[in-house]
């Protein structure tokens, strides 16, 4: 699954981004065997720096999206936390609880490490890309209302009032960090619930619905009052789509996360994971579950739906025209 030489990818993620010390103690989970290379490649680098580690290899979880009891206590008593591979507990109340009391989580999705190796990044563009972010979380901190539109079609108006913009980056700082590393960049806001109107054309990538996820063929269409999908239209998707949500429980309909791409490093190229949202410019906007970014909205899922091209206003001021930063 992962190429021969991760020794530079291992060393930005233990070195740049987690900047593990001499007695950190680690907590890695594996949800597959192919995941235990890069487990043990990543152990071996952190003891190196005199940590403590432990791997331990859990079998994937199917319904339920959090961690398995015994795992999710096992998480409370480390300071650093990292998945790999299949399972990603970013929007779970264990990994909410966990950061709140200085514990901090990294996940690392499938087919990280030959992006990185592709495009050779290096600690400092790790550094500059986190700056921006920075910069981009505090512009929607301070928006009452984003408006969100594109070529394909999408026209949808967000109340974002006193929500913020978090700022998703690989450099851990501070205790109690989370993120996608060691290449995901995106400012995350929960909009302030059934408030969102308009109409928004996915036409991107689907991430966090089984069976519906990777790069669209067709786009799909939503129709949203209140904040609510009120219509679906669109192709085969599409249909599924419709036909999915109401067995997914409450708020699987509802909006749940604006996320804005602001890793300018990586190629525009659309692969179908996660790592597509990361892309300078690409907007996502997530059905479900937002209690973890900030909002009040509990659901079953946390489901990102891609809108390509994208033109984003706050308060009526451009800070993207068509996938292009402004500032």
């Amino acid at each position: 699954m992962y190429p021969l030489d991760i020794s530079w990818t291992v060393k930005l993620i233990i070195d740049t981004c987690l900047r593990i010390q001499p007695g950190h103690r680690i907590l890695i989970a594996g949800f597959t065997e192919a995941d235990l290379k890069l487990a043990s490649a990543l152990a071996a680098r952190a003891r190196a720096a005199e940590a403590e580690v432990g791997i331990v290899l859990v079998e994937p979880p199917t319904r339920k999206v959090e961690p398995p009891s015994f795992l999710a206590e096992a998480m409370k008593k480390v300071d650093f936390v990292i998945t790999l591979g299949l399972v990603d507990f970013g929007h779970t109340e264990t990994r909410k609880e966990i950061t709140s009391q200085g514990i901090s989580y990294a996940y690392i999705p499938d087919l990280m490490n030959q992006e990185l190796i592709d495009l050779n990044i290096h600690p400092q563009d790790l550094l500059d890309v986190t700056e921006r972010t920075l910069v981009m979380a505090e512009s929607v901190s301070k928006a009452r209302s984003a408006r969100i539109t594109s070529p394909s079609g999408t026209d949808i108006e967000i109340d974002i009032t006193e929500r913020q913009g978090l700022p998703l980056h690989p450099i851990f700082r501070n205790p109690g960090h989370f993120a996608i590393v060691p290449f995901y960049y995106e400012v995350a806001c929960a909009p302030v619930e059934y408030k969102a109107n308009g109409t928004v054309v996915t036409d991107g990538t689907i991430v966090g619905l089984p069976g519906l996820n990777g790069v669209l063929e067709e786009p799909i269409i939503w129709e949203m009052e209140k904040g609510r999908i009120v219509n679906i239209k669109g192709g085969k998707k599409a249909r599924s789509l419709s036909q999915l949500l109401p067995s997914l429980g409450e708020n699987a309909d509802s909006l749940g996360e604006l996320g804005i791409g602001t890793n300018d490093r990586m190629r525009n190229i659309l692969v179908g994971n996660r790592r597509d949202n990361a892309i300078s410019g690409h907007v996502h906007l997530a059905l479900g579950r937002n209690m973890d970014l900030g909002g009040n909205q509990w659901s079953q899922i946390h489901a990102d739906f891609m809108v390509m091209n994208a033109t984003v206003q706050l308060d009526g001021r451009p800070i993207i025209s068509e996938g292009r930063f402004l500032t």
